[in-house]
């Protein structure tokens, strides 16, 4: 029925493995939410991949992988500005991520 370990009771060894399906519910209803609220173009995608595995937990991870790199990104995209990049914006100057000043033909002509 269930391999238990030498020091588990049959009562303690079935509340682990309820305990562990538990959480592979919670995950494919994970799955599950992503595929009805994602855009068709990306529900497609999901499913496709879970068509072509025989783990659904794998494309959850994939997804979840997905979702931390684009909210990654995208913080990163709203990072506010350096310091040198904010006092070289106020005084109308380009400085690099280095802080070497950056030619710049429209300001640099007049």
């Amino acid at each position: 029925m269930y391999d238990v370990e030498a020091n588990t009771t049959r009562s303690n060894a079935l509340k682990r493995r309820n305990e562990e399906l538990a959480q592979e519910n919670a995950q494919l209803r994970t799955l599950y939410d992503f595929l009805l609220n994602r855009p068709l173009a990306e529900a497609e995608e999901i499913f496709r991949r879970i068509r072509s595995t025989r783990d659904p937990l794998e494309v959850l991870r994939h997804v979840n992988t997905a979702e931390l790199l684009v909210s990654q990104t995208t913080a990163s995209r709203n990072y506010p500005q350096s310091q040198d990049a904010q006092r070289s914006a106020s005084m109308g100057t380009n400085l690099s991520a280095s802080g070497s000043t950056k030619y710049d033909p429209v300001h640099d002509n007049q």
